[in-house]
């Protein structure tokens, strides 16, 4: 065989460029849930404004709220002063009251999560003040009676809408709602009729306030949000790949779809040669001639590598550089020169092998299914024989392009 030579010429066909890939995965509701209950799991509140006496005062800011990434933040919960009569007033403050426990659950599009207070006893505190009858000056009250609260079935309810954020799932507008039954155990209640339940609504408003708008503040702050989204894609590193993007969340009955860009991988599957043969099985040609095959590669994503040809004399062609712009299919016309030094029918074969790289330099390589063929030499004419010149050094044309 005389001397051979390649051209590809990868204009023909192009498709579907694009540089990741979309998909939706259904992920159980369960799995979510479980996941926030871990990642919220040690959010706390400590209430408590009480303190040693200062004058008639016994207040003492101590609440705070300890967030999901550990962090501490301070809140303030003002004491409640009520009148009892014209020389006496009580005031009240909250004593060392602690959520105990969360949960989470699904409802619908929202997750709600639930803060349990415990309950021991009497947790807002009672004390007593009176106005001295001459000097008007006010001095805390001789007569010891019952004045403390009891706080039951407290709670605090977070409604969370699950979003796509800082490529996990986090969550957007959390609202709080503070619930809890109070109960003055108290006779005067009976005498100065509507003055407990006064004093009940009063102290629930000014911790229903200070609660509710302390927590609604601090969890939508974006790093409390971000910080929750680390932790829930670590959490569901099973369901959803991390290195995966999740860009979209919607609620589907018992499900959550999740909508994730898979972001470009190289790997051994990335490039496949899915066509490799030749235009003509069997044909006549000038000696020399070339001999065209159809190449159609398919390609995952933007990958780029070596490409030559191998010959049925166990020879090959020049190595050079080919690319593919992105994810998509590309067909080709691949031409290689063909002599014999005589006019029969000559079989051969040709394949194409490819190689590329991963980012980190790990090198794939793939070689097409063999193209095989035949061709005659056609006389030159006045039935001249053709002066046939030998050569073992094939070589390659230009790269892959888009």
């Amino acid at each position: 065989m005389n001397k051979s030579f390649l051209a590809i010429l990868l204009a023909s066909s192009f498709t579907g460029l694009i540089q990741a890939e979309t998909v939706d995965i259904p992920v159980p509701k369960a799995a979510v849930v479980a996941a926030f209950n871990t990642a919220l799991g040690g959010t706390k509140l400590h209430l408590d404004n009480y303190g040693s006496k200062q004058g008639t005062s016994w207040l003492s800011q101590s609440s705070y709220i300890i967030l999901p990434d550990g962090s501490k933040k301070k809140f303030n919960i003002s004491e409640q002063t009520t009148k009892v009569t014209n020389r006496r007033f009580w005031r009240h403050y909250i004593n060392d009251f602690n959520t105990k426990n969360i949960n989470v659950i699904a409802n619908g599009n929202k997750l709600e999560m639930t803060a349990y207070f415990e309950s021991q006893g009497e947790e807002i505190k009672g004390k007593c003040i009176k106005a001295k009858l001459i000097s008007n000056k006010k001095v805390e009250c001789k007569l010891k009676m019952e004045r403390d609260i009891h706080l039951n079935n407290s709670q605090i309810m977070i409604s969370l809408k699950p979003i796509a954020y800082n490529g996990s799932i986090s969550f957007s507008n959390a609202s709080a709602t503070f619930k809890t039954d109070l109960k003055i155990p108290n006779k005067i209640c009976q005498v100065f009729n509507g003055l407990c339940g006064k004093i009940e609504n009063f102290i629930k408003f000014k911790i229903r306030s200070s609660v509710e708008n302390t927590v609604k503040n601090e969890l939508n702050k974006p790093g409390i949000k971000k910080a929750v989204a680390n932790k829930v894609k670590s959490l569901l590193k099973n369901k959803i790949d991390p290195k995966w993007k999740v860009i979209k969340i919607s609620s589907n009955s018992n499900k959550y779809i999740v909508r994730v860009q898979r972001p470009d991988t190289i790997d051994k599957n990335t490039v496949s040669i899915s066509s490799f043969k030749a235009l003509k099985k069997n044909a006549n040609i000038k000696c020399p001639g070339n001999i065209d095959f159809n190449a159609t590669i398919k390609t995952k994503t933007k990958v780029s590598g070596k490409f030559w040809l191998e010959f049925e004399n166990g020879k090959k062609s020049n190595t050079h550089n080919w690319n593919m712009s992105g994810k998509g299919s590309q067909t080709s016309k691949v031409s290689r020169s063909w002599n014999a030094k005589n006019f029969k029918a000559n079989s051969g074969w040709t394949r194409m092998a490819l190689t590329w790289k991963d980012k980190k330099g790990k090198k794939y390589s793939k070689k097409s299914s063999k193209a095989t063929f035949k061709r005659t030499c056609k006389k030159a004419s006045g039935g001249k024989k053709l002066n046939p010149k030998s050569s073992t050094a094939p070589t390659m044309g230009i790269g892959l392009q888009k």
